[in-house]
């Protein structure tokens, strides 16, 4: 089963249970992957996204959720906050667990002790070799201290 078939399964097991939070939010995350699978789309060809695609387009959207938890906090909007950290506690659930600083720490270490030494090559490498599991703006820091 694909995550996009986990995800409407979900959708239909939410409103079941009349689950309102988890209802918008899986309806959300479908339609951005919808929106997604037409910009790849060519014209006249179906195109089923696959599960890494589903990950990165789940992953956009929780970075979403996250950068508004901080605006509504900011603005003082707590509720609004509120909400947004449970649609992002939502999409947690599909998504796959993120590697911690000291695993992206080492990864570096290890791709610039194979020679590598150039910003660009060593961001290439570790986004590549993390599989979508590394925030990039934390890659990015780490990549920046191991290499001054």
């Amino acid at each position: 089963m694909s995550l996009t078939d986990q995800l409407q399964g979900d959708l239909k097991a939410a409103m079941k249970g009349r689950d309102a939070v988890r209802v918008s939010t899986l309806k959300l995350a479908l339609a951005a992957l919808r929106n997604r699978q037409i910009e790849l789309r060519s014209p006249g060809a179906e195109l089923n996204l696959p599960d890494s695609e589903t990950v990165s387009v789940l992953r956009k959207e929780a970075r979403h959720r996250q950068e508004s938890i901080m605006a509504f906090q900011s603005g003082g909007r707590e509720e609004l906050a509120a909400r947004e950290a449970a649609e992002l506690a939502v999409l947690r659930n599909y998504l796959p667990a993120e590697l911690s600083a000291d695993q992206i720490r080492a990864l570096v270490a290890e791709i610039v002790a194979g020679g590598i030494s150039d910003y660009g090559a060593v961001m290439k490498a570790v986004m590549s070799r993390a599989a979508g599991q590394a925030d990039g703006k934390l890659a990015a820091e780490l990549v920046r201290q191991k290499l001054q």
